[in-house]
Parts: structure tokens; sequence; C-alpha cells
């Protein structure tokens, strides 16, 4: 067994740690003897000394040694097109693609938080060589960069080639792409195949939710779950938890999350919402169980510090708790939750400018969320602010709607002042 297949067998085995320390000494041999590795092979020995540092968390070094696999990649190229042998071997082996390589530097600057690096990276990749993988990374990157036509450009690329995409399909839907677009992006590139009628539905539920109609979302995702094959499926119970909360029907989303977190506990995403209901209900028990289930699940989710931070709430650790929610808000700087419980726990605690800003941010963030929007005019009536708080308290009906909860918040704020019935009369007609 050769050398090369040495280094190959550490690979498969996934001992990356072992690879981290053999590699690094293969390739420092090769750079001093040439016969150690052909070219090609120290492209590849290159690539699985990337992959190793990647796996073990060391994504810096884990990006250069990319980098310096893509130039022995450039080399080779350049020698092949001059019709230079690079390997005394008859056949060669299969080397890493390049668009694999390019794709591992984007999930290093990622995890470095340079969202700017990895798009320039992915951008460097040939608009015919890109994957559904590298477009859909693309889509994600400018999404968050606010960049929504691009955005749309990307998901939409996915969905050609994938139909059945459906964290695309979500984000089409999400960015204002209208619900028989995205079906037809989805069903008329599907072959005919049986048991997948309710894929119609389901875009159709997550189209009204987009729509911000929760009421026809909830409808539809209540039909799915209880008169089709999709019963206790968790993802349809979270579409369908999720969108009894945000129309403001708290004691379902209680229920449904409930019970999506019996079947599988150790699922995350929603949890920072269950966290808030078991918080508001002051189901201290309940509270605890589900943070220490988190903390078991994911050593590191933004679900889990929410959910610490709700305890730590409830049990008059204010300082702990804002503690808590920032270190949820540093992984996710988009997660409103995080900047809901801050503004809150602020509140409670009399620290109203601060409550006042961090519910600002909520209410950018996440304008479809009535809590940031009820925690900011809360906040300004606490500061004696009652013109702010009307106007506020206006702009979330025109946002929200005229919800009961929104149209309730409103008559909250007339209600502590003797305000004149033509200017109440007023407000509401300019809604």
């Amino acid at each position: 067994m050769s050398l090369i297949d040495q280094v190959k067998l550490l690979h498969d085995a996934g001992l990356h740690s072992n690879i981290k320390i053999m590699a690094n000494l293969v390739l420092s041999a090769s750079e001093h003897n040439p016969d150690v590795l052909t070219m090609p092979q120290k492209y590849q020995v290159q690539v699985w000394y990337g992959d190793a540092l990647y796996e073990e968390g060391e994504f810096h070094r884990a990006e250069t040694v990319y980098k310096k696999a893509l130039q022995i990649k450039r080399v080779l190229n350049r020698s092949r097109a001059r019709g230079v042998p690079t390997t005394n071997t008859t056949t060669e082996p299969d080397l890493p693609n390049e668009v694999d390589v390019k794709y591992r530097i984007h999930e290093c600057h990622c995890r470095l938080k340079q969202l700017k690096e990895a798009v320039g990276v992915l951008e460097s990749i040939p608009a015919k060589h890109r994957t559904p993988k590298v477009n859909m990374a693309l889509a994600k990157l400018y999404q968050k960069a606010g960049l929504d036509r691009s955005a749309i450009t990307y998901f939409r690329e996915v969905l050609k080639e994938c139909p059945m995409a459906l964290e695309a399909v979500l984000c089409l839907l999400s960015l204002g792409v209208k619900g028989a677009e995205v079906a037809s992006l989805t069903m008329s590139n599907l072959p005919n195949l049986s048991n997948i009628e309710w894929m119609t539905s389901l875009v159709k539920g997550h189209a009204h939710a987009a729509l911000k109609d929760y009421s026809k979302a909830t409808q539809v995702f209540k039909v799915l779950e209880s008169k089709s094959i999709l019963r206790d499926s968790t993802e349809l119970l979270h579409s369908l938890a999720e969108s009894y909360f945000l129309g403001g029907d708290l004691t379902n989303a209680m229920q449904v999350y409930t019970r999506l977190h019996s079947l599988d506990p150790h699922w995350t995403r929603g949890m920072d919402i269950y966290a808030y209901l078991l918080a508001e209900e002051k189901e201290i028990k309940e509270l605890e169980t589900l943070s220490t289930t988190l903390m078991n699940s994911s050593e590191n989710s933004v679900e889990m510090w929410i959910a610490m931070g709700y305890y730590c709430a409830v049990t008059k650790k204010p300082t702990r708790a804002v503690y808590l929610a920032q270190k949820a808000f540093m992984l996710d700087n988009r997660c409103a939750q995080s900047v809901i419980l801050k503004g809150n726990v602020l509140k409670d605690t009399n620290k109203i400018s601060e409550a006042i800003l961090h519910f600002r941010e909520a209410v950018r963030i996440a304008p479809h969320r009535f809590e940031g929007h009820k925690g900011l005019v809360d906040s300004l009536m606490m500061a004696h602010r009652l013109k702010e708080a009307i106007t506020t308290a206006g702009n979330a009906c025109r946002t929200l709607g005229n919800t009961p909860r929104s149209l309730t918040l409103l008559s909250s704020v007339f209600a502590t002042e003797s305000l004149a019935i033509d200017k109440v009369k007023q407000t509401i007609l300019d809604l």
C-alpha cells in the first residue's frame, strides 16, 4: 500500500485528527522530495488536509489550506493545457472538484462570520458550473444581505433542478413571490409521482402564511395534518404551531408546540417561541425541562440560549436572562425572539430607555411579530411618551392589519388619557 493510500485510509475512516498530523508531514516531505507525491496526489492530500482542519473546527487554517490546494490545481490545469505529463501512472484517480473546494472555502468564511468573503468565493464560480448547492448558498447569503432580487433569482435556479427543495420554496414565498408562481416552479418540474398530492396544499398553506393570512394558513395545515398521510409530521406541526402563534391564537399554538416537543424532544426550530409561551403561562417546571433538553440536544443553538433566558427571567434572574438573550443574538442577529426577550427583561427591571431601543430593533427585524410592537408601545407609555405610543400603535395596525390584538393595543393607549373623541376617531380612520 502506497503512502497516498495510507492517507486515503485515514480520510475514509474519518480520522480527522490523525490526518491533520499525517498530511502536514507528507506535504512537508513532498516539498523537499518531489518523488514523495505527484502533483495530482499533492492536490488530493491538500484537500484532505483542509477537510480534516474544517472538521476539527480550525476554519482559518482550513481556508488557507484549501486556497493552496486551488493554487496546485491551477498549476495542474496549465500543465495539462501545455501537454506536460503530471503523473507517471497510466491512470489518474478522480480528483476533488474545484467547485467543491470553493464551496468548502465559503463554508469556512461563513463559520468565521465573513459573509462578504463567502459571497465573493461563490461568485468566482462560473455560472455554468454552479451546482444547486452553490446556488442555494448564494441565494441565502444574498437574502441575508438584503439583496432580495438576486436571492429570488438563485432560489429559482435551485427549484429548476431540484423542484422539491422546500426551503427554497419557503424563502421565495417570504420574499414576496406569488404562491402560484412558486407552485408552478415545483409541480411543473416534477415527474408524475404518486403520493405527493399534499405538495400543492403545503405550498398553498405557506403562501397564505407569507401573505400574513394566518387564519387560512392554519386551515390548510390542519386539514393536511388530520386528513393526509402527513399526520404527526414534525415539519407540518411546526408550520401549524407557528401560524397559530403569529395569528394570535396562543392557546392552540401552545397545544401544537407541546405535541411537537413530545413527538421529537430534540427538535429545536420554534422552541424559542414555545419557551416564550411557557414563560407567559409561568410554567416554570416545563420551561426548565425544555431548557435542559435543548441543552442536551444542541450545545450552541439560538433556541437553547433563549429557553434558558426565559427560565432565568421567570425565576427572577434578570441579569442572567439579559446575558443569555445577548448570547442568542450574537449567534443570529436576525433572531427577533432574542431581542424581544431582552427588551421585556429590561422593561420589567425599569430600564425603559434600553428597552425601547431593543423593541425598535425587534420591530425592524420582524415587523410581523406583534410582541415587538406591544413591547415598544408599553415601554413608550411607561416613559410617558404618549404621542409616540399612539403613532407606534397605529403603525402596528397598519403593519399587522386591523386584528383584535392590534386594535386592542391601540385602544389601550387611548384609554390611558382622556383624549378628545374626535382625535380617537380620526386616528382609527387613518389606519
